[in-house]
């Protein structure tokens, strides 16, 4: 965080300036939390599709090593013959 200089009053800081640069600053943390929070929300949405083409391919790939199996069992039969 920057150094931020307030001007002096009679008692102190200017009371004004100092809540306006706390505004500030809380308006632009809270952007920024918004901001992240959105990217976040983005990022969990990527996942959940990757994950989900994951099992399909996962899926595919048991069936398509069951196919396997069945034929290479179908030769095997078909050698012995």
């Amino acid at each position: 965080m920057a150094q931020k200089r307030f001007p002096n009053s009679m008692f102190g800081f200017d009371k004004g300036t100092v809540n306006t640069y706390i505004e500030n600053l809380t308006r632009d943390y809270e952007e920024k939390l918004t901001a992240k929070d959105m990217e976040i929300e983005k990022l969990v949405m990527q996942l959940k599709n990757v994950n989900k083409k994951y099992e399909a391919i996962k899926l595919e790939e048991e069936r398509i090593l069951t196919e396997k199996e069945k034929i290479s069992q179908a030769l095997v039969s078909a050698n012995e013959k």
